[in-house]
């Protein structure tokens, strides 16, 4: 599970993010739902993000994900 609230920060660690998931599978992002800006991340950002790597988010949740703090969102994303 990564937390940001930065696009930036997202796009960093993303790649070193991907190659986890060969152990676990999936890879939650999650963004502050709450706050609004360019530098914040969306879900549409975390999907993009994720298929620019050649990964893609298998659904999207609209509730918190386990073990996230409130005013959080979470995208999990899946193998290609």
């Amino acid at each position: 599970m990564f937390f940001t609230s930065k696009k930036v920060e997202l796009v960093e660690k993303l790649p070193a993010l991907a190659r986890g998931m060969a152990v676990t599978g999936k890879i939650w992002v999650c963004y502050p739902h709450r706050l609004e800006g360019p530098t914040v991340p969306t879900e549409d950002f975390v999907r993009l993000a994720a298929l620019e790597i050649a990964s893609v988010t298998t659904s999207c949740c609209c509730s918190i994900p386990p073990g996230a703090a409130s005013g959080w969102s979470g995208a999990p994303g899946g193998p290609a």
